[in-house]
């Protein structure tokens, strides 16, 4: 079962029907207004507080058995200074954090197959690659340094943190997290996606000689 965390607008929504349509469970868990999806139902949080998110999760878990996928859709981000966070920034944050918090002993159970923690942006599409400065670009980074941290310590989980364009219109936006959420490389913590093409970051050896 498929647990979809939106914060407004229609991308979680959409998300959450495609995956219905290819056999999955999903639910709906927001706490800003959502576009109805017929078939899914929708759970509320506040996702600055540990315990209403803990409340909803298990309610979802009684209802629909045992979760095994978590994709969050973060907030559309702010323009704002180079040199701090916006408001918005912060609680996006801090609201990821205790989502996973929250998840961790649901996606570590041991008797799941394979499980998944993926997060949304839609910064620049080439990871900060673009010379992006500003505040937004600040959030993905703690999003993706999160994603990078889940998946040492919670190895048996697909943890990845996805960076889309925002020229990205709503269909093309689904099929590439559809896309990555099944992707067989499970090593990628973090990916680009821009209209020039997929972006990822890998170390290189520098040669000294």
């Amino acid at each position: 079962m498929c647990v979809v965390h939106g914060h407004g607008g229609d991308f979680a929504g959409e998300l959450a029907r495609r995956l219905a349509a290819r056999g999955w469970q999903t639910v709906l868990l927001t706490s800003a207004p959502i576009p109805v999806v017929e078939g899914t139902d929708v759970f509320h949080a506040d996702p600055a507080d540990p315990e209403s998110l803990d409340l909803a999760l298990e309610e979802i878990r009684r209802a629909y058995g045992r979760l095994s996928a978590y994709v969050e859709i973060t907030a559309r981000p702010e323009s704002g200074a180079a040199d701090m966070l916006s408001h918005a920034s912060k609680a996006q944050l801090k609201s990821t954090f205790l989502a996973a918090k929250s998840l961790k002993p649901l996606l570590t159970d041991p008797d799941l197959p394979r499980a998944w923690h993926v997060t949304v942006d839609r910064f620049d599409g080439k990871l900060g690659l673009a010379g992006s400065g500003s505040s937004a670009r600040r959030t993905g980074g703690g999003i993706s340094g999160l994603a990078k941290t889940l998946g040492q310590e919670w190895p048996s989980v697909f943890c990845r943190n996805l960076d889309l364009h925002p020229d990205f219109n709503l269909e093309e936006a689904v099929d590439i997290v559809i896309a990555e959420i099944f992707d067989p490389d499970s090593s990628l913590a973090e990916v680009g996606r821009h209209p020039e093409g997929r972006f990822t970051i890998a170390a290189v050896e520098e040669s000294h000689a």
